[in-house]
């Protein structure tokens, strides 16, 4: 079985502990995943636009190759993020995509985090997903903020988003790991 699919979250104690283990641009690109639940691979790929007047992250360029179709998304920026949004691309380039997950997993293990061997970095897009199911937020809205279809609602899975910049934004201000 795929080790991805038995990723568990990091909890808010790990969280913060390893958040506090890495440099200031890492921490930066690791809240950023906490924040979006997006993939490793397309925070190195999106790119920063203004939608109907909030700052979002883009990965709607169709010259980009992303995961499935449901991928190719708007995500807005939390609000804890943007006091140092003009750095992102700086901090992204500053550190591989490879360099970041192998830090991540060695201060995982190194810190003795509680079942470390199912944590990495690919498990904070989990954590992102658990902690807005904890609070209640909607599925759909969910989904479209993780790039995975709508299963089960044909017509917002058929018909583009179905949700407006400000509705994602609602949502990814629930997020609160480390808040």
């Amino acid at each position: 079985e795929d080790d991805r699919l038995q990723r568990l979250p990091l909890d808010s104690e790990e969280y913060n502990e390893l958040i506090s283990l890495l440099s200031k641009e890492k921490k930066y690109l690791v809240q950023v995943l906490a924040h979006t639940g997006m993939r490793l691979s397309e925070l190195y790929k999106c790119k920063i636009e203004h939608r109907e007047g909030i700052k979002c992250f883009s990965l709607r360029d169709r010259n980009i190759k992303l995961k499935t179709k449901s991928s190719y998304r708007i995500i807005p920026i939390h609000s804890s993020l943007l006091h140092d949004i003009d750095s992102f691309t700086l901090y992204r380039s500053m550190t591989t995509s490879d360099n970041l997950a192998k830090t991540v997993s060695k201060l995982i293990k190194k810190h003795k985090f509680k079942d470390a061997q199912k944590k990495s970095l690919y498990s904070l897009r989990h954590t992102f997903a658990t902690d807005l199911i904890k609070i209640g937020a909607d599925s759909n809205i969910l989904s479209e903020l993780l790039g995975h279809s709508h299963k089960g609602n044909m017509t917002l899975s058929r018909y583009a988003s179905g949700y407006s910049v400000h509705q994602l934004k609602e949502v990814i201000e629930l997020s609160c790991i480390n808040q």
